[in-house]
């Protein structure tokens, strides 16, 4: 989080130009794309760290029945969900609704 904080105050428009060095970005565009690629940075370094942790427990924690039941992409679906959940600190009782391509839905 500190990458990010960091990154919004550097180049968030509040430059002291007596700190600027010369690589730094200038326009209000550039600063808008490196905050940007800051931010998706951070996010996706804390989401790898989660998934990472939620994978081996979704592994070790299923019932064999689940894995011959639930296709791949509904479990990859749930992996994600659980991921996101985790990495938002929120409760873990949910509901998911999946669009499949024929137009049907799946609820689990």
């Amino acid at each position: 989080k500190q990458l990010t904080i960091s990154a919004l105050r550097i180049y968030g428009g509040t430059r002291n130009f007596a700190d600027r060095v010369s690589w730094q970005a200038e326009s209000h565009h550039d600063i808008q794309r490196v905050t940007r690629n800051a931010i998706i940075h951070e996010l996706t370094q804390e989401q790898t760290k989660t998934i990472e942790k939620v994978v081996p427990w979704f592994l070790e924690n299923m019932p064999e029945s689940y894995f011959h039941q639930v296709s791949l992409d509904t479990r990859m679906s749930h992996i994600k969900a659980i991921s996101a959940v985790k990495d938002a600190d929120m409760d873990l009782h949910l509901n998911l609704q999946m669009k499949l391509p024929n137009g049907g839905q799946v609820f689990t």
